[in-house]
């Protein structure tokens, strides 16, 4: 897998670099086999595939900050870089950039036991199950691309032979089957990031409305309270009439106020 995606260069290693010489991001694909039937590295890669071209880095900020020197003049000074990550809640990610999509096509070579003259030497089968694997006489690996690149031919094992013209067969086919899974690769992609667009403006939209209602909770209790305040106010002065009655009371106590 590392020869298949470092080796044959199909990340954009450019695309990651933050500050020069200094800061990159470091993308990692780890990969964990719940189950094998046999064609495992095939499987492996169209997963790393898949995962490559979903993921979403976040987006960063460069922010560059003077230190003024010692003595106070500005020769002297320096510019320290600091990198800030944005969070994919804030700003929506940045996709990687793949040159190609690079794939694994094994086929297990059987030799052809008849006797007829007419049968060919071998018998080559694509995406062998274990058990083929196992009586196999050969096992061919060929990496290549949707564009019909062949990255590498890996035989491990198997006391078995193959001609040129075998081997050259092979990487023909694996190219073709390359071309297909790539298409597939590419249809679940676009309806992954459908969903996952319509799953962003829905949150976006509950995120909305809770904001919403947080400020009107909150302007019905301060009108609540206001109100509350005024009436308290109300009840501790009473009106003005009845001050006028008061004091004429303080000032002629034997008069009678209606």
């Amino acid at each position: 897998m590392e020869v298949l995606l470092r080796h044959s260069r199909a990340v954009d290693l450019e695309s990651l670099c933050i500050i020069p010489a200094r800061k990159a991001w470091a993308i990692r694909v780890d990969l964990r086999v719940q189950e094998c039937d046999g064609n495992l590295l095939d499987t492996c890669a169209m997963a790393a595939i898949a995962a490559l071209k979903t993921f979403r880095r976040p987006q960063h900020r460069v922010v560059e900050k003077t230190t003024p020197s010692v003595c106070g003049d500005s020769e002297g000074a320096s510019t320290i870089q600091s990198v800030e990550v944005v969070p994919l809640y804030e700003k929506e990610g940045v996709r990687l950039t793949l040159h190609h999509m690079p794939f694994c096509v094994t086929f297990a070579v059987f030799r052809n036991r008849s006797k007829d003259g007419l049968a060919p030497d071998f018998v080559s089968l694509i995406d062998p199950t274990a058990e083929e694997e196992a009586l196999a006489d050969a096992k061919v690996i060929v990496g290549s691309d949707e564009d019909g690149f062949v990255r590498f031919v890996r035989k491990p094992g198997g006391a078995l032979s193959l001609p040129k013209e075998d081997l050259v067969l092979l990487a023909r086919f694996a190219c073709l089957r390359a071309r297909d899974l790539a298409e597939d690769i590419q249809r679940v992609v676009e309806a992954t990031e459908v969903k996952n667009k319509q799953s962003r403006i829905k949150r976006k939209k509950g995120m909305t409305m809770n904001r919403n209602k947080t400020g009107a909770g909150a302007g019905a209790v301060a009108a609540a309270s206001t109100k509350a305040v005024t009436q308290g106010e109300n009840k501790k002065s009473p009106p003005s009439q009845y001050n006028r009655k008061l004091r004429l009371l303080e000032v002629n106590p034997g008069a009678k106020v209606r």
